[in-house]
């Protein structure tokens, strides 16, 4: 049986971790690009940052259908609360979405 020991990894295994680590991170990459394009993911709206004001975001689309951002559904659900007369209990025992 082979021993093992607590010292640093040999320099042949530093390297072949590194490779397969840069070779997934391309892979990711690539695969981004593909869906990008496929499914025609882009930014709509938005303006960039001019001069020292800082740019605003646009929205993000997947064809035609607009994604939501993150915080939409707890808008909503708080905008439902109001619009119904729900009390904060009830917000309690709601799932979270």
């Amino acid at each position: 049986m082979g021993t093992y020991t607590t010292s640093s990894p040999a320099p042949r295994e530093v390297d072949l971790l590194s490779n397969v680590s840069a070779a997934n991170s391309r892979a990711r990459a690539g695969l981004v690009q593909e869906l990008v394009e496929v499914f025609n993911v882009v930014e709509v709206g938005g303006r960039p940052p001019i001069g020292c004001k800082a740019g605003t975001k646009g929205e993000w689309t997947i064809g035609d259908l607009i994604l939501p951002v993150p915080g939409d559904m707890r808008r909503e659900l708080g905008h439902l609360f109001c619009t119904f007369g729900l009390t904060q209990s009830t917000k309690a025992t709601l799932p979270i979405i």
